[in-house]
């Protein structure tokens, strides 16, 4: 099921130390935050093959990781890539993936590096894309 999804997600990452900002507007995550927080968007659910038994169900996901302004954003960018090195090994581990309720494979799609804000106050966001795939059974 497509809610099987977020509940992946939101397992794993918790078990990071992260916290899910649940605000539709990533934006908003206040500065005391910004360390611990995580933040997961569906992009546009397609659905793919079905017969009898199945319909299966790609889920795009991003995950927005930020990290706070530092005066050395070098070493704020390096630190965000040796995270996402953790977040990766984690999310597609195959016995973390494959024992997910209704989900069959998690696929790593892109990875990012943004200015936290329109303003130059030196903070950054890791966004990580994913592909999540589902099957709901038909019967």
């Amino acid at each position: 099921m497509i809610s099987d999804v977020l509940a992946y997600y939101r397992t794993r990452l918790k078990a990071l130390g992260r916290t899910e900002w649940v605000d539709p507007d990533f934006a908003t995550v206040p500065k005391p935050r910004l360390a611990t927080a995580f933040h997961l968007q569906f992009g546009d659910i397609r659905g793919l093959s079905n017969n009898q038994s199945h319909q299966e169900i790609e889920v795009p996901v991003t995950v927005r990781l930020p990290y706070p302004p530092d005066r050395k954003p070098t070493t704020l960018i390096d630190t965000a890539v040796a995270y996402a090195d953790i977040v990766l090994t984690d999310l597609l581990k195959a016995e973390n993936r494959t024992t997910a309720d209704g989900l069959i494979d998690v696929r790593f799609d892109t990875l990012s590096i943004e200015p936290l804000a329109e303003t130059n106050d030196n903070g950054v966001v890791l966004v990580l894309g994913f592909t999540a795939l589902v099957a709901i059974s038909t019967r």
